[in-house]
């Protein structure tokens, strides 16, 4: 056998053994989870909260990275990254890699601001013919501002200068964390919060499908944690810590 061919075979077999060498090292590596990164992430600082301890008890580790929310998904959708924190039931329908951890891990109370005094607000249907702003990525309220007059923002203290400004009519943010960045915003004694929510929505975990047998051993960690009222606990010390701030 040529000297030339006896050494790319060499070399292959090498370059073989060391793949072998290096699958389980990255097997024991964290889970990489996107999340909000910011700003303002009470809700998903929450969450994490949450999902720690569930996946503490099954032996596995994991690492949240912060990603603007669209990006998140992106790349937990493409498998760049293992699954995302928390997302409405229906955010599998846009990305079909991602596979539902059927238990909710919070809940996202979708409540509207506008100059003061205050209007009366008590469905979607009452923003109709109202200029809106949103915060961008959030696909609870994206599904229901659909052919209403929008002005997506990046964060939620754009929110309310561009409601402060008049350049729209209603703001709708994301409950006790938009009350949070109103309540620091130099405008906030021309704005004010309508009574009561729009919608409470459940906020479920995605993980990328390659992860199909930990989604069920998640799954029934999280009902074990649900049932005995860990995760309802876990939810209303956090709120009492955020209003107390």
């Amino acid at each position: 056998m040529p000297f030339v061919l006896r050494a790319r075979r060499l070399a292959a077999l090498f370059g073989l053994w060391l793949g072998l060498l290096a699958a389980p090292v990255l097997a024991d590596e964290p889970l990489r989870i996107g999340r909000n990164q910011g700003p303002t992430t009470l809700l998903t600082d929450v969450s994490v909260i949450v999902l720690q301890a569930a996946y503490a008890r099954l032996g596995v580790e994991v690492r949240f990275e912060g990603y603007p929310l669209l990006r998140s998904l992106v790349l937990a959708d493409a498998g760049t990254i293992d699954g995302d924190t928390m997302r409405i039931a229906e955010a599998g329908e846009r990305y079909p890699n991602l596979l539902r951890v059927d238990v909710p891990i919070n809940y996202l109370e979708i409540t509207a601001y506008a100059r003061a005094p205050c209007p009366t607000l008590n469905s979607w249907d009452d923003l109709q013919g109202k200029r809106v702003t949103y915060e961008r990525g959030v696909l609870a309220i994206e599904r229901r501002v659909t052919g209403l007059a929008t002005f997506p923002t990046d964060t939620k203290p754009d929110l309310f200068r561009l409601l402060s400004r008049g350049m729209v009519d209603i703001a709708v943010g994301t409950g006790l964390e938009t009350d949070v960045v109103l309540r620091h915003s130099p405008d906030k004694d021309r704005l004010c919060r309508v009574n009561g929510i729009l919608e409470r929505v459940p906020l479920y975990h995605y993980l990328h499908k390659r992860h199909a047998a930990l989604v069920q051993r998640l799954q029934a960690q999280l009902q074990a944690m649900q049932r005995s009222g860990e995760i309802d606990a876990i939810l209303r010390r956090e709120r009492a810590r955020a209003l107390a701030e």
